[in-house]
């Protein structure tokens, strides 16, 4: 592991930018990819700048190649913050850029990083990773950042519209969604917009969403920017980089002993469910008993929903021995309870209906069945209602098996109660079924 990738800020980097030495003061990791790079937030020349270094095999091809995108981004003339300087350490290459004082990027920014995305098209420039994470709003302007996946290419309609394709997979559109961006993407362009080309759209941004969940879901269970692995004692622990924090350490040193500590939610001959507390942090821990493999599905599964943002506890910790022995999950709290006791008390109104319809919309949207939709299985808190116990679901057979779901969930409650959620299906599935391809 080269230096620049294992120091822990503060420290200093060494470069050259011309024929001046500078030193770039590092304070804060903001991003890793482990063997790759890093990305920094720092000062040089008294102002804040954000630094990415560059390391490893084939460290220089992707410094250059990171150097020429940021060249590209500031051609098209869209906001992008300033290269600063580039240059060599000793460890390997960095590039520095002016720090923009500003909030990450979210979907409700969907349209102005379309009509951003109209601009660099119009450039002759693709970005071809426009996840929300490489965009950033200061004020009223919407900033692009990495040049890693920047080329310049001839855009043309064909093209432009595949490309904007991967866009909208990137914010998770849904099919109103879609329309709308196509209309703003062609007025941007000065185009006039065809039905058939908005139909092509719908279908490419399906077909690049579930790529992108397949290439998401591999790197679940791998060291990347997002995740950890660790084998040590016997046991493998895969973890989210940003939910380690002092409190799951001690939690993922003796889950076994956390969980009999704790609050009992489920006891089972194949699981156990407990609520622990570690400090002032709270989890929820499921020990599986027996078949290891349950887990291990459990979290992928966990992550799934998440980044397909469909409510549900989120995984943060996975635990699994190294031959026999129990598996941990361990999830966010999410508090709530369980929705028949939410009904129980409150009665069932319209927004809570709604919510438990648009979760099944979501899963049928993306080819997904339960298999297990008890009521207890949905979880109301905070105005939301989430889904958990993932170990069932998995991408449906047929579309009967969705259908089931339905059936099996609406078997759960008297006909007054069961008749109000069959008109929230039917309400929410009008409400969307207009909106995608003809």
């Amino acid at each position: 592991m080269s230096g620049i990738e294992s120091r822990a800020p503060p420290f200093p980097i060494q470069g050259r930018i011309g024929n001046r030495s500078v030193t770039i003061e590092c304070s804060e990791v903001l991003r890793r990819l482990p063997g790759r790079r890093r990305v920094l937030r720092g000062r040089l020349d008294g102002r804040d700048v954000a630094v990415k270094t560059f390391f490893g095999p084939g460290a220089r091809h992707r410094f250059r190649r990171e150097a020429r995108g940021l060249w590209l981004l500031a051609g098209a003339g869209v906001p992008t913050p300033g290269l600063l300087g580039v240059g060599r350490c000793d460890e390997g290459w960095w590039i520095a850029v002016e720090w923009v004082y500003a909030r990450p990027a979210t979907r409700a920014d969907g349209e102005a990083i379309v009509v951003l995305t109209a601009a660099l098209h119009a450039a002759g420039v693709r970005h071809d990773d426009p996840h929300l994470g490489n965009f950033v709003v200061a004020g009223d302007r919407v900033f692009v950042l990495d040049g890693d996946a920047v080329a310049k290419v001839d855009v043309g309609r064909r093209a432009s519209v595949a490309s904007l394709a991967l866009q909208l997979a990137a914010l998770d559109a849904d099919a109103a969604t879609v329309d709308g961006s196509y209309r703003a993407y062609c007025a941007a362009r000065g185009w006039r917009a065809a039905e058939r080309e908005r139909r092509r759209l719908h279908r490419s941004v399906a077909r690049v969403q579930r790529r992108r969940v397949r290439r998401f879901l591999a790197k679940t269970l791998r060291p990347c920017s997002q995740f950890d692995v660790r084998r040590e004692d016997g046991r493998e622990v895969v973890y989210e980089r940003a939910a380690m924090c002092r409190e799951l350490e001690r939690l993922l040193a003796s889950p076994g002993a956390e969980v009999e500590a704790g609050a009992r939610l489920k006891d089972g001959n194949t699981a156990t469910v407990a609520r622990v507390e570690s400090g002032p942090r709270r989890y929820v821990v499921k020990r599986y008993n027996a078949k290891q493999g349950r887990a291990r599905r459990s979290w992928v599964n966990g992550h799934r929903l998440c980044f397909r943002s469909i409510p549900t506890a989120r995984p943060v910790a996975l635990v699994t021995p190294r031959g026999r022995g129990p598996a941990y999950l361990v999830l966010e709290d999410l508090g709530g309870v369980p929705l028949d006791e939410h009904v129980a008390r409150h009665g069932l109104d319209d927004a809570t209906a709604d919510a438990v319809a648009g979760l099944f919309e979501a899963l049928s949207r993306d080819g997904l069945t339960h298999r297990d939709t008890k009521a207890s299985n949905f979880i109301v808190g905070d105005g939301a209602v989430s889904l958990v116990d993932l170990d069932a679901l998995r991408p449906a057979r047929s579309r009967r098996e969705i259908a089931g779901d339905r059936q099996r969930f609406l078997a759960n409650w008297e006909p007054p109660v069961a008749s109000q959620f069959a008109a929230a299906f039917a309400r929410v599935s009008a409400g969307t079924a207009g909106d995608g391809p003809a």
